[in-house]
């Protein structure tokens, strides 16, 4: 958010203007004057002298005016683009109601702010969980696609799956359900980097985006978040398992053919008998 001062800057210019087009009349003048015979040279004094009685006022007001005027609204103008408080000179109403003005300005600019921030982030987050939700995810998807197309960096994805989730919501109801999904969630969010992004994808479905990571390591991962919730102990002792379905970024991939090998990866876990993990493709990596 900015403020751009276009009307003080073309008082300025104006103003510039015209003492530049007095001085060049002055000089164009006093040219003439010189070209002049000496016959005339008592015409020719009195119009030197009457020229530059003319000139020294009309340079003493352009100097008055950027001084008491232009100079501090400019000052103004600058901190209202910085969003800064101004100290300008002097004591008038004007003065005060100038900083009145720099000071709602701020204050508003501030709360603003803060208000979409906050939005912003709500918007990128699942309410339930706290992490990245599907939007945000695919967002972050696209992203890595382009990066890996530009400079061949390299990234995988483990998309995993709660198993029996359904039968939990049945025998433990829809409110513990959800406190096993937010668990969960934290859980996986203590045993990934920083620079990894965490989300749900929906339902009882978990992503993470692990950047600059080829399969193999990414399947290191997925084995042991696999074996942490294989010992974790939810719900006053409940015990729930994880089945991980794993890829890596590949030549010409789109979102949907990486979310398309994820997804096959993932199902194939759930048919080896849950609580697996399962990599597509499967390739060396360092």
């Amino acid at each position: 958010m900015s403020y751009h001062p276009r009307p003080l800057a073309a008082l300025t210019l104006l103003g510039l203007g015209s003492l530049v087009l007095v001085l060049c009349w002055g000089l164009l003048f006093i040219l003439i004057a010189r070209l002049l015979p000496e016959s005339l040279a008592e015409p020719r004094g009195f119009f030197l002298t009457s020229l530059l009685l003319f000139l020294l006022p009309a340079g003493a007001l352009a100097a008055l005016l950027y001084g008491i005027v232009l100079r501090p609204l400019r000052k103004f103008a600058r901190a209202m683009e910085r969003a800064d408080y101004v100290e300008l000179p002097g004591g008038g109403r004007w003065v005060r109601e100038l900083q009145l003005m720099a000071a709602h300005y701020n204050s508003v600019l501030d709360s603003t702010s803060t208000r979409l921030e906050g939005q912003d982030r709500a918007t990128q987050l699942d309410s339930l969980t706290q992490v990245a939700n599907r939007s945000r995810l695919e967002t972050e998807l696209e992203v890595e696609l382009r990066r890996a197309e530009r400079y061949g960096s390299k990234f995988s994805v483990l998309f995993m799956d709660l198993d029996q989730f359904k039968q939990i919501n049945e025998r433990f109801g829809h409110l513990a359900g959800d406190q096993l999904l937010s668990e969960v969630a934290d859980l996986i969010l203590s045993r990934v980097r920083s620079a990894d992004t965490v989300g749900r994808w929906g339902g009882d479905e978990f992503m993470i985006l692990c950047r600059q990571t080829s399969i193999s390591r990414a399947a290191r991962l997925a084995e042991s978040l696999r074996e942490t919730l294989h010992n974790a102990r939810f719900l006053d002792g409940q015990r729930c398992t994880i089945s991980i379905g794993m890829t890596a970024q590949m030549p010409d991939d789109s979102l949907a053919t990486l979310f398309g090998r994820a997804r096959e990866a993932l199902e194939e876990a759930k048919r080896l008998g849950r609580d697996q993990v399962f990599g597509r493709p499967i390739s060396p990596g360092p």
